[in-house]
């Protein structure tokens, strides 16, 4: 079911529904009876029971609690509301405005609200005062009050309630269900039909309408039953109690009124066109070195080309004698070197003494040391040798200059902790250096004494591709135990340990440091029929094996149970346990089955020697701390040193993410686009974008932001890229219009390197330019470009375009429905900006050639409309600007066409009016679109809803089609 609104003339429940009467043809009570008797018959000889409520009137209100009000139009302090509509104010409770009207609603659905919204001219003859009887303000109002207030006898036309959203499942929309099953659907709404003037400033106050409302609300004695209003026609002084209050201004006209206004402007070939006179140029260059002009030639002038150009713009360019001699000669100065002199008697200092030239544009971001101009690359070479473009770029270079400050403060900013980085990267530049001392010894170690010595790390280096730790495969491993990679087994064995030093006390150095365990693991290295004599060793056979005496003793075999044997070395005697239980016990290699394996089929899944080969290179700490240097701070980019791989330096990567049109727009308007001025106010107008005119720009700022970070020593590679981003892109805070300047191609020429296009699209932009009020007024008017499709059975001569849906207003129920269809065949702007406050443009990723279509035979284009669209929001209420010329007091055929021309005589009727009245003679009881003017609030609320505006033009009326 389609999202709808829907207007209801007023809302009772309770017992105020009880209370009997009706109210009369102003939806005023007709009697002064606020009481409601309840009877209870009872069966037998008993009399009956009665008991009497009184139900609450506008007597009983003394103030209003500030969160029920939902909202307000305009808001507060609005400095624009436009003077053709309605303020009004919106309530929590759908409820509100009537349930302290002491009456139920007529048969019409009329029904006076208790509350009445007033909006009176600041200058008007009033004072208001906030602070009164509890909460509440005080309006005073010295004369003339019955005038400046609103007729209380229409005020029933004013108060409304609005359901939104879908109508819901309740059985024929009843507004009873309807309201129990959405709540939260239904608002209530006070408005006050006032006739505004234009650029005027007002105040609007929420009071009671009842006399008995407006006593209880002052703090003074008051009847409940008075039901009399608040004031009349002919009141002069009045005060009154202000439950709320806020302040607003009018503007000159209306969205409908400033579209209306809106007229095409095609550009002609002088817009976004400045003349550069090269007649007498400056910095070195003899304008008598450049040579005479032909005799038919102009002037030496170019054409300053702006961002912004007319499509059939035509600038005027050098003539080729001049643009020979005055490259040769500025190529001559841009790269002027000095020279050496031949001996100290032929010194010239003008000669070489080293000189200052003239900045060449990219040569920070992309440094060559070049004599001669074909060498420079294409782009570098337009973008400094061509007058205009060398214009440009000086351009940005003045904006850098006229801001560094700014900049610098920003770039220092976002390097704020780049002492800190320095600090770890020395740090990290010593402990490779230490560590690469220390990996050296380990690296030369055998791969026995490697893997013992590496014991800690092998539950987190991994052995094999599977990332299994060297612990879990050693472990899982059938023929090495992991005693043999143990630390201490190698303890135990090496030559330092106390029972060794006492077996060789006089030349125990000759004992290789852990000979016994490393042989051990040698033996699991390269297993060979080795690992057979292990798996069944003896004990006195791992002695002999292992243990080379220099004194050519040797330990007799140990059998049975633990005994002592006496070892003789230099007349020392050394009693010495040997147990073969406790040999076997610690060196017994498991075998698999019970058994040893076959030569050569022993551990496949794992080879040791390997493994203390990726140990070595696990270790390095050249890997390992530049690892963690990388991983602990982000931005830095690869050293190419071989010998220490963590930088001297942290290079911050600095970029500034700002749209930099806005610093040229504020320096001159014409810089950005020339002939601004020539443009008239409410107008529209294609321009095309010029790339050359952006790329030249921003090659200037960053060339000049180079300098500058290296005159205050930034941390940075010089050749960076810092500003990217000309425009300021609607929703893509990523979109730049550049990539970076080192990566484009020698060969490339300038303008062509476009950066950020959507996917498909053609490197090509339009620009619609909207000069006025109107999008200063409505910042979010929603702007777009739809295809035109031609009309069935169009002809060359009567060609005509159209698009979905023409209509200059869309109807609540259909926006979203258009939206859907439309966005079909739509372009939505990817740009906008200013370029004075009441300038505005947006760009369109379109190819302007296809724009304004063909009415060629065979040529099916239509060309495109861009389309003006009021952004939907809430509802509003007014009627359309008065046009003096069109006729007066009249009936619309259609609602979305009333106007203030239809509700008066004349101009003069019209300024007289101070509140619109529905008492017009000849509207009373007609109908629009079956709806009938002044019969309730509800009627009153859908004639003066005001439809979201629609206005289109085409593309074919905004360009200059040139001469024929």
């Amino acid at each position: 079911m389609a999202e709808s609104l829907r207007f209801y003339s007023c809302l009772q429940r309770g017992l105020a529904l009880s209370l009997g009467q009706e109210a009369d043809q102003y939806g005023r009570p007709t009697q002064a009876n606020n009481n409601i008797s309840f009877g209870v018959r009872l069966k037998g000889d008993y009399e009956d029971i009665h008991q009497n409520f009184e139900i609450r009137g506008p007597a009983d209100v003394i103030g209003l609690q500030q969160s029920q009000i939902h909202r307000t139009e305009p808001k507060p302090n609005t400095p624009d509301f436009e003077p053709n509509f309605f303020p009004f104010i919106e309530f929590k409770s759908a409820e509100l405005p009537w349930a302290y009207s002491f009456t139920n609603k007529s048969n019409s659905g009329r029904l006076r609200p208790w509350l009445a919204l007033v909006v009176l001219e600041q200058q008007a003859d009033y004072q208001f005062s906030a602070t009164g009887h509890g909460n509440n303000g005080i309006l005073s109002i010295k004369s003339e009050a019955g005038t400046l207030l609103p007729d209380l006898e229409q005020l029933f036309a004013w108060a409304h309630v609005q359901q939104s959203g879908f109508a819901g499942s309740a059985a024929n929309n009843n507004l009873s269900e309807l309201y129990k099953e959405q709540p939260e659907s239904f608002i209530s709404r006070l408005v006050c039909p006032v006739r505004l003037k234009r650029n005027t400033s007002y105040q609007a106050f929420l009071v009671p309408c009842f006399e008995a409302g407006r006593l209880a609300g002052l703090g003074q004695d008051v009847d409940v039953t008075n039901y009399s209003d608040a004031w009349a026609g002919d009141t002069q002084s009045l005060d009154l109690p202000v439950y709320y209050q806020w302040s607003f201004m009018t503007a000159n006209a209306d969205l409908e009124e400033l579209l209306r206004r809106l007229t095409p402007f095609p550009a002609d070939e002088t817009i976004g066109l400045k003349d550069l006179d090269l007649s007498n140029p400056r910095g070195g260059l003899d304008v008598q070195q450049l040579g005479n002009l032909p005799q038919d030639a102009k002037e030496p002038i170019v054409s300053f080309k702006g961002a912004l150009t007319s499509p059939i713009a035509k600038p005027k360019k050098q003539h080729p004698r001049h643009k020979k001699k005055f490259e040769q000669k500025l190529t001559e100065t841009l790269l002027k070197k000095t020279k050496k002199p031949d001996d100290k008697q032929n010194y010239d200092p003008l000669e070489h003494d080293p000189v200052v030239t003239p900045p060449v544009y990219g040569r920070w971001q992309n440094p060559v040391a070049v004599d001669k101009t074909q060498d420079l690359p294409t782009w570098m070479s337009e973008a400094n040798l061509s007058p205009d473009q060398r214009a440009i770029s000086g351009v940005g270079a003045d904006v850098i200059r006229l801001h560094q400050e700014d900049y610098m403060a920003k770039a220092w900013e976002h390097a704020r902790n780049v002492r800190d980085i320095q600090i770890e990267l020395q740090k990290a530049r010593l402990a490779v250096t230490v560590s690469e001392k220390v990996h050296k010894n380990i690296a030369k170690l055998s791969d026995e004494a490697l893997l013992q010595l590496s014991n800690n790390m092998h539950r987190k280096l991994s052995a094999t591709t599977d990332k299994k730790t060297i612990f879990y495969k050693i472990k899982e491993s059938a023929f090495v135990p992991t005693g043999v990679t143990d630390s201490q087994m190698r303890r135990q064995s090496a030559r330092q340990h106390k029972v060794l030093r006492k077996l060789y006390p006089q030349n125990n150095s000759t004992l290789e440091a852990g000979k016994i365990s490393g042989k051990v693991v040698q033996a699991c290295i390269q297993p060979t029929q080795t690992i057979k004599k292990l798996a069944q060793f003896k004990p006195s056979s791992f002695m002999s094996y292992d243990v080379n005496y220099e004194a050519q003793q040797t330990v007799q075999s140990a059998t049975g149970s633990p005994k002592k044997k006496k070892v003789v070395l230099a007349d020392t005697y050394i009693n010495i346990p040997i147990s073969a239980a406790s040999f076997s016990a610690k060196a017994t290699l498991p075998v698999s089955n019970g058994s040893a394996t076959e030569e050569g089929s022993v551990n496949k899944d794992l080879n040791l020697r390997t493994v203390a080969q990726k140990i070595r290179v696990k270790t390095n700490p050249k890997v390992n701390v530049q690892k963690d240097v990388y991983g602990r701070i982000s931005g830095l980019s690869p050293t190419s040193s071989t010998s220490v791989p963590i930088p001297k330096f942290a290079d911050v990567p600095l970029e500034f993410d700002e749209a930099v049109y806005k610093k040229l727009q504020a320096m001159n308007p014409e810089f950005l686009l020339p002939g601004f001025g020539a443009i008239p106010d409410n107008s529209a107008s294609i321009l095309s974008v010029n790339p050359k005119f952006i790329e030249s720009y921003l090659m200037g700022l960053n060339h000049e932001m180079s300098r500058e970070l290296a005159w205050r020593d930034y941390p940075a590679r010089l050749n960076g890229t810092w500003f990217k981003k000309f425009w300021d892109y609607i929703g893509k805070p990523n979109q730049k219009d550049i990539g970076n300047i080192h990566e484009w191609k020698p060969k490339s020429k300038l303008g062509k390197h476009a950066y950020g296009f959507e996917p498909g699209s053609k490197e090509s932009r339009t620009v619609l330019l909207v000069k006025g009020d109107l999008l200063r007024r409505y910042p979010n008017l929603v702007v777009y470009a739809v295809q035109a499709n031609w009309k069935p059975k169009r002809t060359i001569k009567d060609a005509e375009w159209t698009v979905i849906d023409p209509s200059a207003e869309m109807k609540y129920e259909d926006i979203t429905r258009y939206a859907d269809v439309a966005r079909a065949k739509t372009e939505m702007p990817v740009f906008r900006g200013k370029i004075s406050d009441n300038a505005h443009f947006l760009g369109f990723n379109l190819d302007i050639k296809e724009l304004t279509g063909s009415v060629e035979k065979g040529d099916e284009r239509a060309g495109w409309f861009f389309v003006f669209e009021e952004h939907v929001s809430e509802p509003r209420f007014g009627l359309d600007m008065a046009v003096p010329e069109e006729p007066w007091a009249g009936v619309p055929s259609i609602i979305q066409d009333f106007s203030w021309n239809n509700v008066a005589e004349n101009q003069e009727d019209l300024d007289g009016l101070s509140h619109l009245t529905i008492d017009r003679t000849w509207l009373a009881g007609k109908k629009i679109e079956n709806v009938k003017w002044g019969e309730n609030s509800a009627q009153m609320a859908r004639l003066t809803y005001q439809n979201p505006v629609r206005v289109m033009f085409h593309a074919d009326a905004l360009i200059h089609q040139g001469e024929d």
